[in-house]
């Protein structure tokens, strides 16, 4: 191949990938009940950004708190409790123990009827404990039957919390895309955190700026948090595919944005994982797959 070819090639190929992200400057003053922030970055397109933002200390002391996996084999031993301790009523007992992580159970009656009792009321304790432990660590059963993080309820719920961040970037503006860029870019810059070998890794959005680092579904949450903070209206949904998760925002799609099916509709696609500064409308190869071969549910925040 001439020179010239492999110069234009090599052009082409830099013109094509998205810049990564750079954090310049990361620093958390603490006293005084306060965590004080400040965080310097450039975009994809180099321009440098800075943005300052005070938040209280209790709430990023309790996130970090907060286990960044699930060990469901607690779950096991919870329910393995309730059906030991729990009165059937006379000729009926039911005995629960957990191997492996995994629980197994088993129903006796002086009859028939009431061991079809007794395990009868033994899945509807199963089915309270379960919703009720989910509920209380922020976790759900999501529409594929897995279990995993509730990511809409925490983009609603912690909204609030980042009102300071929100003002820190410059607050709402008129048209919501450029928010969403500025927001898009500082995300996108804040270290990734690896799993390891723990595949249910979350960090919730106080922690993940108060450490920050923070994994996909962690960042994807805190930057639609964001926009629901500033943007209480649009509509905001956490796409999860196999391993990954990214962003579905409702904007009108621009040109060669890749656009995400929710509810019908046709939401424009965002990656905040990072570190390549992808701008709004474009996502990974693999999640481009994803959503061609329909490999995906999305979670709708709002």
């Amino acid at each position: 191949m001439a020179p010239m070819r492999w110069l234009g090639l090599i052009l082409a190929l830099l013109v094509a990938s998205p810049a990564s992200a750079q954090q310049l400057k990361y620093d958390i003053a603490k006293g005084g009940g306060q965590w004080k922030f400040t965080a310097v970055w450039k975009d994809g397109e180099g321009t440098r950004h800075k943005a300052r933002f005070t938040l209280p200390a209790g709430p990023i002391k309790e996130d970090l708190q907060e286990p960044l996996f699930w060990a469901f084999q607690k779950l096991a031993k919870v329910k393995a409790k309730d059906i030991n301790t729990h009165d059937y009523g006379k000729g009926a007992s039911c005995k629960a123990q957990v191997e492996g992580g995994q629980l197994s159970y088993s129903c006796r009656g002086k009859t028939e009827e009431k061991r079809e009792a007794a395990m009868a009321t033994t899945r509807r304790l199963l089915e309270e404990r379960e919703a009720k432990w989910l509920k209380n660590h922020g976790m759900k059963k999501h529409q594929d039957g897995s279990i995993g993080v509730d990511w809409a309820q925490h983009v609603v719920d912690y909204a609030d919390d980042l009102a300071p961040v929100v003002a820190g970037l410059g607050g709402a503006t008129p048209d919501p895309r450029d928010f969403a860029a500025k927001a898009l870019s500082f995300v996108q810059s804040i270290p990734y955190e690896k799993r390891g070998k723990k595949p249910d890794l979350f960090r919730r959005p106080l922690s993940l700026l108060g450490r920050n680092k923070g994994d996909c579904d962690s960042k994807t949450v805190l930057y639609l948090a964001l926009l629901h903070q500033a943007y209480p209206e649009l509509g905001l949904g956490v796409v999860v595919i196999r391993k990954h998760a990214f962003a579905a925002i409702a904007f009108e799609a621009e040109s060669g944005d890749t656009k995400v099916k929710v509810d019908g509709e046709r939401w424009v696609g965002v990656e905040p994982v990072g570190p390549a500064q992808a701008p709004i409308g474009k996502i990974g190869r693999k999640s481009r797959r994803a959503l061609r071969f329909r490999r995906y549910f999305v979670t709708r925040a709002t």
